[in-house]
């Protein structure tokens, strides 16, 4: 596992890795990490709530690594003259959204977890927001229940 750990800090840190090493490394760690959870489903002896990470930690990673590897794939394709600055993506935009959609953020929902449906009409009110205090010609009025996105 701490190697895993290691490979993915190198995919997003690393100063000396070409982007098809950082391509590499990434495939490497998810596969190891599949290899692994893949080993620990299929056994009887083991289960995945005892002997795999998290469901939260192996979704998160997965999605990093897949991630990655598509920035420096769009990177490539759009503007291959630039170094590809992995280590300033994130999510740590995403983590505070949702933060602010759910639970006692900035609507208070009284709840943590929400579906498709909640979440959509979440993003709704965050744009609404949002253009509630960047632009004061915006009317301060509220419509229709279900409203879609803006």
């Amino acid at each position: 596992m701490a190697d895993c750990v290691r490979k993915f800090c190198l995919v997003f840190f690393s100063k000396k890795l070409s982007n098809v090493e950082r391509v590499e490394t990434a495939s490497d760690c998810l596969n190891s990490i599949r290899y692994w959870r893949n080993h620990v489903h299929h056994s009887s002896s083991l289960n995945l709530k005892d002997n795999f990470i998290t469901k939260q930690t192996w979704n998160h990673v997965s999605l990093q690594l897949h991630t990655a590897i598509l920035l420096i794939k769009a990177h490539a394709k759009l503007c291959p003259s630039q170094r590809s600055a992995l280590d300033k993506t994130g999510s740590d935009g995403n983590e505070i959204a949702f933060s602010e959609m759910g639970g006692f953020g900035k609507f208070t929902t009284h709840t943590r977890n929400f579906g498709v449906l909640q979440g959509q009409q979440a993003v709704g009110d965050s744009n609404l927001f949002a253009k509630w205090d960047v632009d004061d010609d915006v009317p301060l009025e509220l419509r229709k229940k279900h409203r879609k996105c803006e």
